[in-house]
């Protein structure tokens, strides 16, 4: 039986320490099996933490949206949780409440614009829970002779050199240029290769735009191209329900291009 009470206090000091409003439960799982807290699964990174958090078991957390399908996030805790103090039962939880998903910032999506560093740390979330995959930050592209082609919002490497790529358009006016900089990059390594998902937020600026019909030409010529090398997805994320459509297609798509 995991520490529970190690569990929740390792989680509470990391985020803390990393300065973080909230984490996914991939990357809070991440953070316990690097601790020996708690293991992790290879095939579904953040399992284990989330049946924890089904089962009402760790502190500041909530679901958004607050369904079965909602992505788990871990927040501040004003005090440690009575139900949750050593030798004491852990009660009922209500029907209703009004704790931590309440005042949580993913609670007032609806209302509230987020930043742009929330923006991509709930869109990220998103595509980490569907994909079972999680990111790390930016990545620069650097070009051989010095300087970079640029960087993109999150990166998983998939093997040494197979390269998940996600971009979040919500302000861009330009997203044509966040598929343009892996051409060069790509062609100066021809052992790697990249799988772009190109994520629009449903306020993006460019939505449906011609730069974003310029963005789709491109990365279908550089599809042709590469030949084989890269592959594009372009997917609309809604911010008032952080959700993908075509879950199942697009964990499919990410399987063919591991092979």
């Amino acid at each position: 039986m995991p520490d529970l009470d190690a569990i929740n206090r390792y989680i509470q000091a990391r985020r803390h320490r990393e300065e973080l409003e909230r984490v996914t439960a991939i990357e809070a799982n991440r953070w316990l099996a690097e601790a020996g807290l708690l293991r992790d699964e290879t095939d579904t990174p953040g399992k284990p933490l989330r049946d924890l958090l089904r089962g009402h078991k760790i502190w500041g957390a909530w679901q958004d949206p607050p369904r079965s399908h909602g992505q788990w996030f871990i927040g501040p805790v004003q005090r440690q949780p009575s139900c949750h103090r050593r030798g004491a039962s852990q009660p009922k939880r209500p029907r209703e409440s009004a704790g931590p998903l309440a005042s949580s910032p993913m609670a007032r999506s609806g209302s509230a614009k987020r930043s742009t560093a929330e923006t991509e740390q709930v869109v990220a979330a998103v595509f980490e829970d569907v994909l079972h995959v999680p990111f790390s930050g930016q990545y620069s592209f650097r070009g051989v002779e010095g300087g970079e082609w640029g960087h993109c919002d999150r990166h998983a490497w998939l093997g040494d050199d197979i390269l998940l790529v996600l971009e979040i358009e919500r302000g861009q006016h330009h997203p044509e240029g966040n598929v343009a900089k892996l051409w060069p990059w790509l062609r100066e390594n021809p052992e790697k290769r990249a799988l772009l998902i190109h994520a629009y937020t449903s306020d993006a600026v460019a939505l449906n735009g011609s730069r974003d019909r310029v963005a789709s030409w491109l990365a279908e010529t550089m599809t042709k191209s590469l030949r084989g090398r890269f592959v594009y997805e372009r997917r609309v994320v809604d911010l008032k329900q952080p959700v993908v459509e075509r879950t199942g297609a697009l964990r499919k798509l990410l399987r063919e291009f591991r092979a």
